[in-house]
């Protein structure tokens, strides 16, 4: 019997951001979501277990959050394993009162790590940009601002890469060029053409670490 070759694969561990296209008016265009153009663009096959509201943390919520479902991680990698995982969750984290900052940095490092013991490449991209990007909100372990969770998110991925194992990059998601027109008037999720610019973004990323080109 021949064993088919599989594509390479990759997964997807996101929020409503990865997971839908937005518009002011009605529902956006699905076909534009940057996850499904990846196929046709790059030849490779997504699993996408991104969800609207989906935070790295639990926050306060028992068995909510990526951190506290990695079995799900290992289902959807199966048997044939998944080349990347990126991991695009914690905007949620960021305006969460009961994602504390200690728990985010405990819970992306499990996350990370989980994802490399099935040999997974991961790929961490930190928030990108939101409209209250500048303000400072109450969570559970004190007052954090958007820009404390994005260095400590960092950080931890940085400290993960430097162990033994599969390879650690990390991209951060506030140099992806969006504007304020990308967004629909929340200021937090993506419309179609927001959509375009961080497809070309990632595309340009993954290429310029030896990926996708």
């Amino acid at each position: 019997m021949n064993i088919p070759i599989l594509p390479d694969r990759l997964l997807v561990l996101g929020d409503s951001i990865s997971s839908g296209v937005y518009e002011d008016a009605g529902a956006g265009d699905q076909s534009k979501l940057w996850v499904n153009r990846l196929p046709s663009l790059v030849g490779i096959s997504v699993s996408n277990l991104s969800s609207p509201g989906q935070r790295i943390t639990a926050g306060g919520q028992a068995g909510f959050g990526i951190a506290a479902n990695l079995n799900a991680i290992s289902m959807v990698s199966g048997y044939s394993g998944a080349k990347w995982a990126v991991i695009t969750a914690g905007t949620n984290d960021t305006a969460n009162y009961g994602s504390g900052l200690i728990e985010y940095i405990d819970s992306l490092r499990s996350v990370i790590a989980y994802c490399r013991s099935l040999g997974m490449i991961v790929i961490v991209i930190s928030p990108i940009w939101r409209g209250d990007v500048a303000s400072v909100k109450r969570h559970i372990d004190g007052d954090f601002s958007f820009e404390a969770f994005r260095v400590y998110g960092e950080m931890v991925a940085y400290e993960e890469k430097s162990k033994p194992g599969p390879d650690v990059h990390v991209f951060t998601g506030l140099q992806a060029p969006l504007l304020p027109a990308h967004f629909i008037e929340d200021q937090v999720h993506l419309n179609a053409s927001g959509h375009d610019v961080f497809t070309e973004w990632i595309l340009g990323k993954m290429r310029s670490i030896g990926y996708w080109c």
